[in-house]
């Protein structure tokens, strides 16, 4: 990940960098439908192309560098495919402190003598995480949802809930003002929240999207609170927690991509990846 967002050389390979940090190459595999390679451990791929005659305003939005850039023309990518690992565990491997965990459904069995629990599976991998890393990314997440962040529709006093909310366009800014008034699809932002509890010693993790929810704190943090809630609620066997209350489908954005309101608190080939 470093490597695919530094500024490096241009004649310099983020692969081959990327291999110099880890002190070990990068395995890499084939696209599905464009001539490119990308890492074989990444959690989500997108391929597409750019056409450098297609040309359009974007913008403002926030940048890998951290910062925002301002509106102006960019090339628009077309996507042709996204495929993801069988068991995607980003969130989960950020909580435990690097282990891929394998997921799994089976607890126990019964084959007529009585339930007996069955072991969880090994661990598909480990990720070569230092503490000070995984202290820092458990203290902002933490931040996100118990301090002045945007995932505070999750906060439960006690149980240090930790995460992340996000936000994926169904379409842009240019062509969501294209399109008003012209389609009865729904193009309303998608609401994402990854989290898990609690911080320093974690016993669930997990993912709640919303379809066109717009921001990730409006609807998916709430649910994913009540999901916590509920979690924990078994566990020590007490009743458990009403369902959250219904919210107020948010508005489709005017002219601006402001998030709705929160709660309180020539086609050159391209090819993109999430990697842990």
């Amino acid at each position: 990940m470093l490597a695919g967002v530094l500024p490096l050389p241009e004649d310099l390979d983020e692969f081959l960098f990327a291999g110099f940090l880890r002190k070990e190459p990068v395995e890499l595999v084939k696209c599905e439908t464009v001539d490119l390679e990308v890492p074989a451990t990444a959690e989500i791929v997108l391929e597409g192309y750019c056409d450098l005659d297609d040309i359009r305003v974007e913008g403002p939005f926030g940048d890998h560098t951290g910062y925002y850039s301002l509106e102006d023309k960019f090339p628009v990518f077309h996507l042709t495919c996204i495929t993801r690992r069988k068991d995607p565990v980003y969130i989960s491997t950020i909580a435990n402190g690097g282990t891929r965990v394998t997921p799994h459904l089976l607890k126990a069995v019964d084959d007529g003598s009585g339930w007996e629990g069955q072991p969880p599976p090994e661990p598909q991998s480990a990720a070569p995480l230092k503490p000070e890393t995984v202290q820092a990314l458990h203290d902002g997440l933490h931040l996100v949802v118990n301090g002045y962040g945007t995932g505070g529709g999750a906060r439960i006093e006690g149980r240090d809930v930790s995460g992340k909310t996000g936000t994926a366009q169904v379409i842009s800014i240019e062509g969501a003002k294209a399109a008003r008034d012209k389609t009865t699809q729904d193009l309303r932002d998608n609401g994402w929240f990854v989290f898990f509890a609690p911080r320093d010693n974690p016993q669930i993790a997990g993912v709640v999207f919303v379809e066109h929810s717009g921001h990730g704190g409006t609807w998916a943090a709430p649910i994913a609170k009540h999901v916590i809630e509920t979690f924990f609620a078994k566990q020590e066997g007490k009743p458990l927690p009403p369902p959250p209350p219904a919210r107020v489908q948010p508005p489709v954005p005017a002219d601006r991509d402001d998030p709705p309101a929160r709660m309180a608190d020539s086609r050159p080939a391209l090819a993109g990846a999430q990697q842990q």
